[in-house]
């Protein structure tokens, strides 16, 4: 089974945006599986940078994963061989004589969950199994889906409008708007330096980096300051 090396992949799932103000000609068909309000169904890839590569255009809320995957050009262009052919990776495998071997591919493939199709693009944990290696190598996978869910967070806390539900006309309406989020949300990766590579730095100056988070208490009442916010300034915690 190859072991699959996390700066490789790249995450996919379904996002849900609920719209408050859906059309009663296509009301019925908003209607998701798992909520009981309308909503419009995308589907988004990022990186374990959180900045987004694709996201498809909206669907009706009831779409399942297999039905929106099959018009998510991003996911078919790399399927298909049109899309990130030129990235180059390595993975762990067995030879036939169980010896641990290096095997280089081309390519990317996308950690979803197994509502997907099974294509050999897309990688999901094990659904069914006793196998005591694919229960381990299900539970790394499934552990490395964090990122596109912590993308959905972070897009629904910085714009409101997306967690609460948009009161605009028109389905044409919420796409744009989704669209719009995702644009502005890569666009400040790139402001507050968050969008290089793991181990590398793409804006020295950035005040992500550096002593930001370190707590200053020069200057400050020591008695209104709590003892938890002491300790850590004081670093008397392992």
């Amino acid at each position: 089974m190859p072991l699959l090396d996390f700066q490789d992949a790249l995450d996919h799932a379904p996002a849900h945006i609920h719209h408050r103000e859906m059309p009663v000609s296509v009301k019925n068909d908003h209607f998701g599986a798992k909520s009981s309000y309308t909503t419009r169904t995308f589907n988004l890839t990022c990186n374990h940078c959180r900045r987004i590569l694709h996201s498809t255009t909206g669907g009706p809320g009831h779409w399942n994963d297999q039905t929106m995957v099959r018009l998510d050009q991003f996911i078919s262009g790399i399927r298909n061989g049109n899309n990130l052919q030129d990235i180059e990776f390595e993975l762990l495998d067995h030879d036939s004589k169980g010896k641990v071997i290096t095997v280089k591919y081309k390519g990317v493939y996308v950690i979803v969950d197994n509502g997907y199709l099974q294509w050999s693009c897309t990688v999901p944990p094990f659904s069914i199994t006793s196998d005591m290696d694919e229960i381990r190598w299900s539970k790394w996978l499934e552990s490395m889906r964090k990122d596109v869910e912590c993308t959905f967070g972070i897009l629904k806390g910085r714009w409101r409008i997306l967690k609460l539900g948009i009161r605009l006309q028109g389905v044409e309406s919420v796409d744009k708007i989704w669209l719009t989020c995702c644009a502005l949300h890569n666009g400040l990766l790139e402001i507050d330096g968050l969008n290089a590579e793991w181990g590398e730095v793409s804006m020295p100056d950035s005040d992500w980096l550096g002593e930001l988070g370190d707590t200053d208490l020069e200057g400050v009442r020591q008695e209104s300051v709590p003892w938890s916010i002491v300790r850590l300034s004081q670093r008397l915690d392992p």
